[in-house]
């Protein structure tokens, strides 16, 4: 954990050293692009994730049906 903060606190010193080189109008533009991509990863997470759910969910259900067929024919004990 405190390696991750400390990682965190390196990487926000960095962009704050380059950003003082820029204007505040490009240091907007910049953090306001920054911000879409972050966006754009977060739904495409997200739609990540709900497949990976949605697959799960029907592995479930499907070897709930496998498991109660193959009992009825009396395959597992």
């Amino acid at each position: 954990m405190l390696d991750t903060l400390e990682r965190e606190y390196r990487t926000v010193e960095d962009i704050h050293e380059k950003l003082k080189n820029f204007s505040d109008d490009e240091v907007q533009k910049i953090l306001m692009d920054r911000l879409e991509q972050l966006d754009e990863n977060k739904h495409s997470f997200l739609r990540v994730r709900r497949g990976k759910n949605c697959i799960l969910s029907f592995i479930d259900l499907f070897s709930l049906g496998l498991h109660s067929c193959s009992t009825k024919v009396g395959f597992i004990s």
